[in-house]
């Protein structure tokens, strides 16, 4: 696997919820764009996020959108309602859903189907991190709740992803 920013974090997705690479499966490794400011090493952090009627988004792309840029570098797309110059940057499915996981924001894939919810995340995410870092210390059984809950959005979005991919063959 290829080194990504969060690698370092200690509530990373993959530290926290056990298993999650496996879940996934092949579609871990499915190859999407977006748009990203401030890229690591290539590989995305933070996409850019518009706001949406869904509350705060990044959109992902299945294949590399074709925006055409002005002579400033800006382009636009969604009837002219989201503009920006940011580089355009490849990741996967698990660096996509590794940076959702933290950034607090939603995803809409092929400007067409929510694959992830900002909200839905936020809390297991914030309690799994405070969890690492003892401050409070959760049971077990309601570690296990969190760790549930976070399984079963990355199984939805994942599942969400492979119906979409099978669709565009």
């Amino acid at each position: 696997m290829k080194e990504f920013w969060s690698d370092e974090f200690d509530a990373d997705l993959l530290k926290v919820v056990p298993g999650i690479e496996k879940q996934m499966g092949d579609t871990a490794e499915t190859k999407l764009w977006t748009y990203c400011t401030v890229p690591y090493k290539g590989r995305i952090n933070l996409p850019v996020v518009w706001n949406c009627r869904d509350g705060m988004n990044c959109f992902v792309w299945t294949t590399p959108p074709d925006h055409k840029r002005d002579e400033f570098g800006w382009f636009e797309f969604g009837r002219g309602n989201h503009t920006s110059r940011a580089p355009l940057v490849e990741c996967t499915w698990l660096e996509l859903v590794r940076d959702l996981w933290v950034h607090d924001q939603g995803c809409i894939l092929d400007e067409q189907t929510i694959i992830w919810r900002d909200r839905q995340a936020h809390v297991p995410m914030m309690a799994l991190m405070y969890d690492v870092r003892n401050n409070p210390q959760l049971s077990e059984a309601v570690r296990a709740h969190h760790i549930r809950i976070a399984g079963d959005m990355v199984f939805v979005a994942t599942e969400i992803l492979r119906e979409h991919s099978q669709r565009r063959r």
